[in-house]
């Protein structure tokens, strides 16, 4: 019983560890008045994100992904799993460019979340066939609509991510 409890506690230690809340404006705030930057922050994406393009049959090149062959079109798929680390490599006061590979990046926005809360989210756009759509390196992919719901997550020890140190002064005698 004394081993059961003790494997328990173990586990619940370990997940506490590893425990990750979303990236979002008064988080981003809060760190900046650290000085530690995006640049600085572990990201992972929060959930699974499939990216599709349809490559014309003269233009072959495939960069990363798969390459499926439906009634003679030429598709790339690119995926992108749930909690895939990626870097901060540009950003702004109200975007941030996350690369999850070493050529290409997605662009985040800060956007409301409808609880007063401003949360990172991936930015999509609409084509004329209201189909969405991203950037992803220079080419343009389609997503499903939920891709735009796509949230940063951060570790919880990143997020909380505060050194203070402390030094009394004793003060000076003649």
């Amino acid at each position: 019983m004394k081993n059961i409890l003790m494997i328990l506690a173990v586990g619940v230690a370990l997940t506490a560890c590893n425990k990750k809340v979303v990236y979002n404006a008064s988080l981003r705030s809060n760190l900046d008045s650290k000085t530690i930057t995006p640049d600085k922050i572990q990201f992972y994406i929060s959930k699974d994100l499939e990216m599709r393009r349809e490559v014309s049959s003269n233009n072959t090149k495939i960069t990363d992904g798969k390459i499926q062959y439906t009634k003679g079109r030429q598709i790339e798929l690119l995926n992108l799993k749930e909690l895939t680390p990626g870097i901060c490599i540009k950003y702004t006061d109200t975007t941030l460019q996350v690369a999850f590979d070493q050529n290409n990046y997605l662009t985040f926005i800060s956007k409301d979340n409808g609880q007063n809360q401003e949360d990172y989210v991936l930015y999509t756009t609409t084509n004329a066939n209201g189909q969405h759509e991203i950037a992803y390196g220079n080419q343009t992919y389609v997503v499903p609509e939920s891709a735009g719901l796509t949230h940063l997550l951060v570790k919880r020890k990143d997020a909380n991510k505060l050194k203070v140190k402390t030094k009394k002064i004793k003060g000076r005698k003649i």
